[in-house]
């Protein structure tokens, strides 16, 4: 009895240690996985940080209610449509009922609605369209670019009616941190 228990823990203690290993492999093989992913996304983050650029040429309203937006890719690399969603929006204007200045995130919504901000064109040199990688402003977009040297004709719609005798400014971020104001 005495070999047969001393055989039956050192089968449990060898099975806890394998099953120990195991588990820490599968952490350590996680965390790797992790820290690759960061390394990509950091090198994507690199990568557009320096090449991506943005200007806002002029901010109009087109009612009390719409502002149209002219931004320009001034930067040397496009920025994917389907990345609009991750692009910021913010305007500041004068609430119409109360007179008071109000700040505004707006959400990409390529259909519109309040509170909201969508593609209505694009321009290429004053001129509208675009005959490279062109870009649907449609809720079915997503597969097109916004290249360098393109504007976008932004259509921003305000939650409130602003008084359109003050001025209105925005911002524009691209995902990447990289923002223009007018």
């Amino acid at each position: 009895m005495g070999l047969s228990v001393t055989v039956a823990a050192g089968i449990l203690a060898f099975s806890l240690i394998s099953a120990l290993a195991a588990i820490s492999f599968s952490i350590l093989n996680s965390a790797g996985a992790g820290i690759t992913l960061d390394r990509k996304l950091w090198a994507d983050f690199r990568e557009h940080r320096w090449t991506v650029a943005v200007e806002v040429d002029s901010v109009v309203f087109s009612n009390p209610n719409t502002l149209r937006i002219n931004v320009i890719n001034v930067g040397g690399v496009g920025v994917p449509e389907s990345e609009f969603k991750k692009v910021d929006v913010l305007v500041a204007y004068t609430a119409a009922a109360t007179r008071v200045r109000v700040a505004e995130y707006l959400n990409y919504n390529p259909s519109g609605g309040a509170g909201t901000w969508r593609v209505s064109s694009v321009t290429t040199s004053g001129v509208a369209g675009e005959s490279i990688n062109p870009i649907c402003p449609c809720p079915t977009a997503g597969k097109g670019v916004w290249d360098p040297g393109e504007t976008l004709v932004i259509e921003a719609f305000l939650s409130q009616a602003a008084d359109t005798t003050q001025r209105a400014n925005m911002l524009v971020a691209t995902p990447w941190g990289v923002y223009g104001y007018g």
